[in-house]
C-alpha cells in the first residue's frame, strides 16, 4: 500500500450495489474537507480492478456485491493489493450473514450499519460517526494476506502457571479481531473445563450472527449471554449489543446498562475486571486486535489479581492499539501471534488439568 503523504485528502472508493446508497455516500465523503472519493461502483468484479489502479486509502464496500461478492471482492484485493476494508450493511440478514463474516475474516477492518438508513434523527450522527472511522482507519497499516504469519514472540509455553486451575477465560477484541477470535475459538477442542467469555466490538444488530458465524467454527457452543445465566464450562458467551458482560464468584452472568467506558458498551475493561475480581489466579485473559485502549487497564486489574495475562502480538494485529497499550500497563505475561493463541490457550487449559491429577495421585 502506499503511504499518503501529510496534507493529502484521504481517498475512499465507493462500492455499493444501490445506485441512491452509493450517490448519498460518496457525497458524504466528498463533503468532509479532507476526503475525497476517487471512485464509485456497484460491481463487486469492478471494485477489486479499481481498488489495484485507484490505491484509495478506505474502500466502504457492500458485502452483498453483484458479480462478486464481499468476501471474494475483499480476498481478492487482499492478496493483490492490501486496502482498508469497511464492510456497509444496511440491516442483519441471514441470507448475507456468512458472506459479511467472510469478508471479516478475509481482511476486511470491520462493518457498520448503512448510515443512509439510519432514523432521520440520528442520520447526520450515524454519517458523521462513519466519517469519523474513515478518518480513524486511514491511518491503519494493512498487509497483505494468506502469506505464512509470524511465530509467536514470546514464550511458547504457559511458563509459570497460576496455583490454581483456570476457571475462567474472558477473551476481547475489536477491529480485526473476528477472524482471529473465529481462529482461536476454532482450535479449542471439546471437554474445556471453564466458560469462555467474549466482548467483541461489533456493528448494531450482529451479535446474534456473530454468535451463529462462530458456531459454525468451533464444537464448542457458542450463545449470546443473559443476565442471571450461571456460566457453564465448555460454553462461550458473547457480550450482547449494547450491554456490559461481567461475571460474580458463583459464576453468575450479569449483563449492566451502566455508562459506556472509554466510549465502550460492552467494554473489554468491564469484563477483565470483573473476571479478575471474581476468579483472580483462577482466570485467563485474552485480549485481541483492536483501536484504541479498551481492555488494557482491565487485564491489568486481571494480572495483579494473579490470573494469567496474553496479548495478541501487536505485529500480527490489523490495529494494534489495544494490545499496545495492555503491553504498556507492564502487567502482559505472554504475547503471540494471532494464530499461536489458541493452541496456547488451550495447551495452558490441559497443563493445569494434567497438574491437578498429578497432584491428587500424591
Amino acid at each position: 500500500m502506499i503511504a499518503r503523504q501529510q496534507g493529502q485528502p484521504i481517498t475512499v472508493l465507493v462500492a455499493v450495489r444501490a445506485d441512491a446508497v452509493r450517490a448519498e455516500l460518496a457525497d458524504m465523503i466528498d463533503r468532509e474537507p479532507d476526503m475525497r472519493v476517487v471512485c464509485r461502483t456497484g460491481d463487486g468484479l469492478a471494485v477489486v480492478g479499481l481498488a489495484e489502479v485507484e490505491r484509495p486509502d478506505v474502500i466502504l464496500m457492500d458485502a452483498a456485491l453483484p458479480g462478486v461478492d464481499g468476501f471474494r471482492a475483499t480476498r481478492r484485493i487482499m492478496e493483490t493489493c492490501p486496502t482498508r476494508i469497511i464492510i456497509i450493511r444496511d440491516a442483519y440478514d441471514p441470507a448475507d450473514l456468512e458472506t459479511t463474516m467472510s469478508a471479516l475474516a478475509a481482511g476486511a477492518l470491520t462493518v457498520v450499519g448503512d448510515p443512509t438508513k439510519a432514523e432521520a434523527s440520528a442520520r447526520s450522527a450515524a454519517k458523521a460517526s462513519l466519517a469519523g472511522l474513515v478518518r480513524a482507519l486511514s491511518e491503519v497499516a494493512v498487509v497483505r494476506r494468506w502469506a505464512a504469519r509470524p511465530t509467536m514472540t514470546a514464550r511458547a509455553e504457559p511458563s509459570r502457571p497460576p496455583a490454581d486451575r483456570i476457571r475462567m477465560v474472558a477473551i476481547a477484541g475489536s477491529t480485526g479481531a473476528p477472524k482471529v477470535l473465529g481462529s482461536l475459538l476454532g482450535r479449542l477442542g471439546e471437554g474445556i473445563s471453564c466458560p469462555i467469555l467474549v466482548v467483541q466490538h461489533i456493528s448494531s444488530g450482529f451479535v446474534e450472527g456473530f454468535a451463529a458465524w462462530l458456531s459454525s467454527l468451533t464444537p464448542l457452543p457458542v450463545t449470546v449471554a443473559r443476565d442471571r445465566e450461571l456460566a457453564q464450562a465448555g460454553h462461550i458467551y458473547l457480550a450482547p449489543e449494547g450491554r456490559h458482560l461481567r461475571i460474580d464468584r458463583a459464576g453468575l452472568i450479569c449483563l449492566g446498562n451502566d455508562p459506556a467506558v472509554g466510549g465502550f458498551r460492552p467494554s473489554a475493561d468491564c469484563l477483565f475486571e470483573s473476571v479478575g475480581n471474581a476468579y483472580g489466579r483462577s482466570a485467563a485473559g485474552v485480549l485481541l486486535t483492536g483501536m484504541g485502549r479498551d481492555g488494557a487497564e482491565g487485564l491489568a486489574r486481571l494480572g495483579a489479581e494473579g490470573g494469567t495475562t496474553i496479548v495478541q502480538d501487536p505485529a500480527t494485529c490489523v490495529v494494534p492499539g489495544m494490545p499496545m497499550a495492555a503491553i504498556k500497563t507492564g502487567y502482559v505475561q505472554h504475547i503471540l501471534a494471532g494464530d499461536a493463541l489458541g493452541d496456547f490457550l488451550m495447551a495452558l487449559l490441559k497443563r493445569r488439568r494434567v497438574e491437578m491429577r498429578d497432584d491428587a495421585g500424591r
